[in-house]
């Protein structure tokens, strides 16, 4: 069997987070199928040691931005020295450098998307407006010079992306995000202890970076409402990200210190979710968020915001509450109803880990890998 050489790229940096979870996923088990990985990227010591364990060699990589031509002429010279024979961008900022050195040094482009470059521009004023725009005009012009196989982790998104012309539905698929997470077992019994938590509190989990995108802001709007339920409720907020201090003082600003814990980067979010109640997530924008995929193996319920898959993932209502994303008071009410409710968390849970089986990572690994040979064989 020949052995290919894949090569990743990303921008900006890998360390935690759901493209990481995905692309070393898509590592484990692509490596029996016939390929080698090459990670093109900047990475954190503790994303690098787990690439490297699964045996792929680290090329840093950083580009400023999507027209850095010096970052481009470095590209070309990793992919022939490396003799790479595929390039698989996973970033809005890498893919139109990767497409563009895939010409030069003639080999196959991939491109997933994650999420849309326009999809991460806030507001709605003028200059937003524009700003969108523009990006998915840039977006369909490159996709027609270009015509590379794109990958869409989300079906929301993928539907989207042809109704606009944005993509051609030859050249797009859909590739659901896929989890190898077993989070069977028991709650650790004295983690509640450890985070300065009642073991008969009710306990609602975030995590995800503390960044705009994932609306913890509205979070603590919505929990501060809770008024009722606040000595036997508590939220866990697990990750870190340029927000933190911005709500770290807004706790502080709203009296809820006791009962909010930021507990940063964590490498035991299948303890934090066996020990927790209810999974949250507020975000302004997703795709097929990997965070809600685990905590539904870990049958969990969740109350989730109206974007990417996420109405989709939870069966519209049948293993979580959905709704509207920057509505704090609807996300309260959501959030009232679950607490005061442990037999509909229950059936919530259990629904939700029935419908997690199908998001298996060796079934996502297998469709990318089918993505490969065929552009391979078509070069």
């Amino acid at each position: 069997m020949s052995i290919h050489t894949a090569a990743l790229l990303y921008a900006p940096k890998l360390d935690r987070g759901g493209v990481e979870t995905h692309v070393l996923a898509l590592m484990r088990h692509g490596a029996p199928a016939g390929y080698r990985w090459l990670i093109v990227a900047a990475a954190s010591e503790p994303f690098a040691q787990r690439a490297m364990r699964l045996g792929a060699r680290i090329v840093p990589w950083a580009p400023a931005h999507a027209l850095d031509l010096r970052a481009l002429r470095d590209l070309v010279r990793i992919l022939r020295s490396e003799s790479a024979d595929l390039v698989h961008a996973h970033s809005p900022r890498a893919a139109l450098l990767a497409r563009a050195a895939a010409r030069v040094a003639g080999i196959p482009a991939v491109v997933t998307v994650h999420v849309t470059s326009y999809d991460a521009v806030r507001g709605q004023n003028p200059g937003a407006r524009l700003k969108r725009t523009l990006y998915r005009a840039a977006e369909r012009a490159v996709n027609r010079v270009w015509p590379d196989p794109l990958i869409y982790c989300s079906f929301r998104i993928h539907a989207e992306t042809i109704a606009r012309g944005i993509a051609s539905r030859r050249l797009a698929c859909v590739i659901p995000n896929g989890i190898d997470l077993d989070v069977g077992g028991a709650p650790l019994p004295d983690l509640r202890s450890r985070l300065g938590t009642p073991h008969d509190a009710t306990v609602l989990l975030g995590v995800g970076r503390l960044d705009p995108q994932k609306g913890f802001d509205l979070l603590l709007e919505a929990f501060r409402s809770l008024e009722p339920e606040r000595g036997r409720v508590h939220l866990w907020l697990a990750g870190d990200g340029p927000d933190r201090r911005i709500l770290e003082a807004r706790v502080c600003a709203l009296h809820l210190s006791p009962w909010v814990h930021f507990l940063g980067f964590r490498d035991d979010v299948p303890a934090l979710l066996m020990s927790s109640d209810l999974f949250v997530l507020p975000s302004r924008f997703e795709a097929m968020p990997m965070a809600l995929l685990e905590a539904m193996a870990a049958g969990r319920p969740a109350v989730v915001t109206d974007v990417g898959d996420n109405a989709e993932l939870v069966g519209h209502g049948l293993a979580g509450l959905v709704v509207p994303p920057e509505d704090s008071r609807a996300l309260a009410a959501a959030l009232e109803a679950l607490v005061r409710n442990p037999s509909r968390r229950a059936a919530f849970g259990l629904e939700a880990q029935r419908r997690s089986a199908a998001f298996r990572a060796d079934r996502m690994a297998r469709k990318v890998l089918h993505v490969y040979n065929e552009a391979l064989h078509r070069r």
